[in-house]
């Protein structure tokens, strides 16, 4: 607990921002505008689950798409906000703008094009929060969830731009999110010795997002930890710890949501034999080596890894559009 402690500091000073912790938590009836919830952590770590049980409460609203099974990504501060440089520039701004209206995300909202460019937001965060808010309103909710995995790394930033947000952050023992991660999609995973370098890497991934998020937690007062074991093991206890602490009055439909579980499995038996004894192995001897890197060395990484590189467009970002005009969405912003 001491080292995380330590991490947790050293990362706040790398990041040179106002501890999350000065931020009170403000009761939801103490404010007028709809409250932000983010939900934090990897692919395959339950977050689809816990933002749709969110979602299906009557109070809080959403950007939803089968194609996503429930809860849709939007990638904004992680990508559009990567892409088009400061916003005060006109030009930046109209590209930006085209772009990110013509996104899935965007469309989802049910908001008009035109809205966005009359509003004219002087920041990534401003437009985000707009936007957010006037879906919330024009829906009567009182709050609004957003759940982009790539999001996670950047929740200081978050807790700086949204002073009022609630974060949900859930982690994922190793073991069972590698073997959903190996087998997710009903994809065929690699045969070894390619698949050695495919766990290596879900390994260390797992590693560095859950270190940094608990450490998140333990400097917030407006984060909650959410263990993926314990959410399966008691669903409803989780939720309502969920739900009491982001201010979300608990609501028997949340247990119910609109979509079906993104499993990887479609049954007991068959995720018992998704890993094999080598592959179990190699596993919990990665998680255990990794935790001997101090998290402040791999905090430095990553930001030299972000300034070094422009981030990859995933496909589905512009789906809609791209299916009526044939156009690869994922090359239009990568400029």
């Amino acid at each position: 607990m001491a080292d995380n402690v330590a991490a947790a500091t050293t990362g706040r000073q790398m990041f040179d921002e106002t501890p999350c912790s000065e931020h009170e938590l403000r009761p939801v009836s103490a404010v007028s505008s709809p409250i932000p919830i983010f939900v934090l952590g990897l692919q395959r770590s339950g977050t689809t689950w816990v933002a749709n049980m969110l979602g299906a409460h009557s109070q809080v609203a959403c950007v939803e798409s089968e194609d996503h099974h429930g809860v849709h990504e939007s990638v904004f501060f992680s990508h559009f906000a990567r892409t088009y440089g400061d916003l005060g520039d006109d030009g930046n701004f109209r590209r930006f703008a085209t772009d990110f209206a013509a996104s899935d995300y965007f469309v989802l909202t049910g908001i008009e094009e035109g809205w966005l460019w009359r509003r004219r937001p002087p920041s990534y965060a401003a437009a985000f929060r707009d936007l957010m808010d006037e879906m919330a309103y024009r829906r009567g909710a009182r709050f609004w969830v957003e759940k982009s995995p790539h999001h996670t790394l950047l929740c200081r930033q978050l807790a700086r731009d949204f002073p009022d947000a609630r974060f949900v952050c859930v982690v994922r023992e190793s073991l069972s999110r590698v073997r959903s991660l190996l087998w997710g999609l009903r994809r065929k995973p690699p045969s070894y010795p390619g698949r050695i370098g495919f766990l290596l890497k879900a390994c260390a991934a797992n590693d560095y997002y859950s270190r940094t998020i608990e450490c998140f937690t333990l400097e917030s007062n407006r984060s909650i930890l959410i263990r993926y074991e314990d959410l399966v093991r008691d669903a409803e206890g989780n939720l309502r710890r969920i739900a009491e602490f982001a201010g979300v009055p608990f609501e028997a439909a949340m247990l119910k949501p609109r979509f079906a579980p993104n499993s990887s499995f479609r049954s007991a038996q068959e995720r018992d034999r998704a890993l094999g004894a080598a592959d179990r192995a190699l596993i919990r001897g990665v998680a255990v080596l990794l935790r001997v890197i101090p998290l402040p060395l791999l905090l430095r990484f990553d930001v030299w890894r972000n300034r070094r590189d422009r981030p990859t467009w995933p496909a589905w970002v512009w789906r809609r559009r791209d299916r009526r005009t044939g156009a690869a969405g994922s090359l239009r912003a990568a400029r």
